[in-house]
């Protein structure tokens, strides 16, 4: 297990909308309150259909989709 790096302040692009589960043209700063890495992963299976999701990945880190990606 790495110590070398967070799960958090790291820089994604997605790219089209996924079908209007996504609001495109947009930049979203999260960095004044960094979220989890499994934050993001949940948003994308939201758009994928699997909205009862709430967590991903490490069942330590934070739960539910990134705010204000719609």
């Amino acid at each position: 297990e790495s110590t070398q790096h967070a799960l958090t302040n790291m820089p994604y692009v997605f790219a089209g909308g996924a079908g209007g589960k996504i609001r495109p043209g947009r930049f979203v700063d999260y960095s004044a309150k960094p979220k989890d890495n499994n934050q993001m992963l949940v948003s994308i299976a939201h758009a994928m259909g699997a909205e009862d999701l709430t967590q991903f990945g490490d069942l330590a880190g934070a739960t539910g989709p990134l705010p204000s990606l719609v």
